[in-house]
């Protein structure tokens, strides 16, 4: 602690500061750790019953997003709903706030979603007939953390929580 206030002072003292007025303060006096009780003693080994609840990484419910992946030169945004349905946001070419477009600039695409096997299946109901930018893969990863998806020349594209 003396070190750290004497490095403080130094510092000051080269920025033209005023210290005169600051004193080390004596240094405290080690503490024991509390003893445990007996409650402590018999708790059991698992998780206490409050513990917080397993974390969104295990499930792939939730909202996700990929930046450019292969041919894809775009993100796409992915929201993975409660119940097996999906929105897929394909951001091709999105209207700057503020400005008059003809087209969004977004492609939308809506479906149900199932896992088998590591896999996030993708079965589109809604906005098949989309002809801008890129198919929406029928098949993502799902390694227990985040969607995957393979572009056409084998690379990993990871999708990310937004």
């Amino acid at each position: 602690m003396r070190t750290l206030l004497a490095l403080v002072l130094a510092f000051a003292a080269g920025c033209n500061v005023d210290v005169s007025h600051v004193r080390a303060a004596p240094d405290a006096a080690p503490t024991a750790a509390p003893e445990p009780t007996a409650a402590a003693e018999e708790e059991p080994t698992g998780s206490p019953p409050d513990a917080p609840p397993a974390s969104p990484a295990q499930t792939p419910v939730g909202a996700w997003a990929s930046a450019s992946c292969g041919p894809r030169t775009y993100a796409r945004h992915l929201t993975l709903e409660q119940g097996g349905a999906f929105v897929a946001d394909d951001l091709v070419s999105p209207c700057p706030p503020g400005a008059r477009c003809i087209w969004s600039g977004i492609v939308t695409r809506k479906g149900t979603w199932t896992t088998s096997d590591g896999n996030l299946l993708l079965t589109v109901t809604e906005g098949a007939e989309a002809k801008q930018g890129q198919p929406l893969p029928a098949k993502l990863r799902w390694g227990g953390g985040a969607p995957e998806e393979t572009a056409p020349d084998g690379a990993k594209c990871p999708y990310a929580t937004r």
